[in-house]
């Protein structure tokens, strides 16, 4: 019998948080929007944050931050939402020495746990709940009534654990979306590949290329940051609406025409050659390797600020004109 992967609102429940204290560990973009979120599905969480600009936040939305390890003590389920370079410290420093047994652990990330970046302690359940997408979009889409999907897992495929990740991704919003059902690798290396090859890289270098080209042609910065940068968003959002097989009814036969014939020759065969080299770059932990260096190296890899300038300079422009008209 196939196990079921794909879960709906409906299949879900939320009745094992009941009575259970959630901490929430950290209070960046995807702590404050999952916090906010749990509070208005009436499972209010206690944050735990060291003191400074995200604890100051958390207190303006009406919390009461609390040291690290103090949410880690009293709380039953554990949501751990700091960022993946420091997310290994905090875990082994301020979390996990203080832990109840018994307690749930969740991270948001397949990244630190797929990893070994730490070691789980002895009666923990670990589990994973990964909304797809950034944290200001999670929260907007629970405000208007909906939400963004998300993967959920559980270490060894604990069905307990299994059962919390369901019901807290549906007390964020996700369910409304849709709950898929994955493990820490396939989240952990699915999500650097997109990221390195689509969202963060690949697409990030086609724009600013074409924008480039565009100006050194003597074409306005403005009329470039618009065709190259602008535009991509209402073609995502078109593309989520009518998937890739139902573009063709909605955008111009030039666009089609010149998308199919002229795509292939900037995305190649070729092209696959090397994204098959960045996912084994990944599975096998050298890009591991590379950002940990990066990191102890002070962020001091990597293109400069100067390379996007004519692009921002060109969003401001068109930024004033839209305050103007409001």
């Amino acid at each position: 019998m196939t196990r079921k992967r794909i879960f709906s609102e409906d299949d879900l429940d939320t009745s094992i948080l009941l009575g259970k204290q959630i901490g929430i560990v950290g209070y960046g973009s995807q702590g404050r929007a999952q916090a906010l979120n749990l509070r208005d599905s009436l499972y209010p969480p206690v944050i735990g944050v060291r003191k400074g600009r995200s604890f100051d936040k958390a207190a303006a939305d009406g919390f009461d931050p609390q040291p690290v390890a103090d949410v880690a003590a009293r709380s039953d389920v554990v949501m751990v939402l700091t960022p993946d370079e420091t997310q290994a410290e905090i875990c082994r420093d301020e979390v996990f020495p203080h832990l109840r047994r018994d307690t749930f652990t969740g991270f948001a990330a397949g990244f630190t746990v797929h990893f070994g970046l730490v070691a789980i302690p002895d009666g923990q359940t670990v589990f994973l709940v990964a909304p797809k997408g950034p944290g200001g979009i999670l929260r907007s889409r629970y405000l208007a009534g909906g939400g963004i999907p998300a993967l959920v897992a559980s270490a060894g495929d604990d069905p307990s654990g299994m059962a919390v990740a369901m019901a807290y991704a549906k007390a964020i919003g996700c369910g409304k979306a849709g709950v898929i059902r994955s493990s820490f690798r396939e989240e952990a290396v699915a999500d650097l590949l997109g990221e390195q090859c689509v969202l963060a890289g690949g697409m990030i270098e086609l724009m600013k290329a074409s924008f480039d080209i565009l100006v050194e042609r003597g074409y306005s910065p403005e009329v470039a940051y618009i065709e190259c940068i602008s535009e991509v968003e209402y073609m995502a959002s078109l593309i989520s609406r009518v998937g890739l097989a139902g573009l063709e009814e909605q955008i111009s036969s030039t666009a089609h025409y010149g998308g199919v014939t002229r795509g292939s020759r900037l995305i190649g065969k070729d092209v696959k050659a090397r994204i098959r080299e960045t996912l084994d770059e990944i599975e096998s932990g050298k890009f591991l390797d590379e950002f940990r260096a990066y990191i102890e190296s002070g962020r001091r890899v990597g293109p400069g600020r100067d390379a996007f300038k004519a692009m921002e300079n060109a969003r401001k422009n068109l930024d004033e004109v839209s305050r103007r008209e409001k």
